[in-house]
């Protein structure tokens, strides 16, 4: 990531001295929060959530260069349209059982066998699906370790399938990456967080319960017992899918494609003036 804003803070000075007008849009991908290096001389920055442009304004970006956006995910989140006990059919899950899908995002960290445990010995009629990413090593341990016919592992998987997979989910919990909390939200999914990885992830677990969207419970124990909670009274789980069915469904890469174009009609008509 440094060198991905090492790399941008070159180019703006390139252009700069070079007299080059080429636009520099920038899309920042945090929930909430800010870092110096994001201020990288772009003429518009992209940012998904008001507390997000907040802190773009603390490390000095002016507002005029700050464009909110909705929450971006894959178009095939939109385009697949399948029901849940379609989508657990085609997943070979039970369609009947509430199903929990564990996401320990695309590198598979931040999960212990002893979730699993606490989930099989106290919580019933369930089903839990982990994904553990691109971690061959752990896909490969928990399958040789798991054998339940209520727990399902999976490695990386193709867009569609993804997307089928969270379809299939009552509650999503795991680690608090901003693509798999931006999928939830999107599709209406309560998430329960139960690892803080990267220091840009508590941010988002911090927004993501301040707008409740879920909660947080990195005790594997607690963790059984919160989902029972929800399950035996889902007074909790009902207020969340409400504050979830309240986000705009518009996918934010359209406003960004919607914006760009605008912007390149706006560069191209000054160009025509020139000549």
């Amino acid at each position: 990531m440094r060198l991905l804003h090492f790399a941008l803070h070159l180019f703006d000075l390139a252009r700069k001295a070079l007299g080059i007008e080429v636009p520099l849009f920038y899309v920042y991908g945090e929930l909430a929060g800010s870092y110096k290096l994001i201020n990288c001389g772009a003429d518009i920055y992209f940012t998904e959530t008001e507390e997000a442009y907040q802190g773009l304004l603390e490390i000095g970006i002016r507002p005029e260069q700050v464009e909110i956006i909705n929450l971006i995910v894959h178009p095939r989140f939109y385009s697949l349209g399948v029901s849940k006990e379609e989508a657990r059919l085609r997943m070979g899950l039970a369609k009947d059982l509430y199903t929990l899908v564990v996401s320990l995002g695309g590198e598979g960290i931040g999960f212990s066998l002893e979730f699993v445990a606490e989930f099989l010995n106290g919580v019933k009629n369930a089903q839990m699906v982990i994904l553990t990413g691109l971690n061959k090593e752990l896909f490969e341990a928990l399958s040789r370790e798991i054998k339940n016919e209520r727990i399902t592992v999976h490695g990386y998987l193709e867009v569609e399938k993804m997307v089928l997979v969270k379809v299939a989910a009552d509650i999503m919990a795991g680690k608090c990456g901003t693509l798999t909390i931006c999928e939830a939200i999107k599709k209406g999914i309560p998430y329960i967080v139960t690892r803080i990885g990267a220091p840009n992830e508590r941010a988002n677990m911090e927004y993501l319960i301040s707008k409740g969207f879920g909660w947080y419970e990195p005790k594997p124990a607690l963790f059984a017992r919160l989902i029972n909670e929800l399950i035996a009274d889902p007074t909790l789980y009902n207020d969340a899918l409400k504050r979830l069915s309240e986000v705009p469904r518009t996918n934010g890469a359209e406003d960004i494609a919607s914006y760009i174009v605008s912007r390149i009609g706006q560069y191209s008509a000054r160009e025509s003036v020139r000549i």
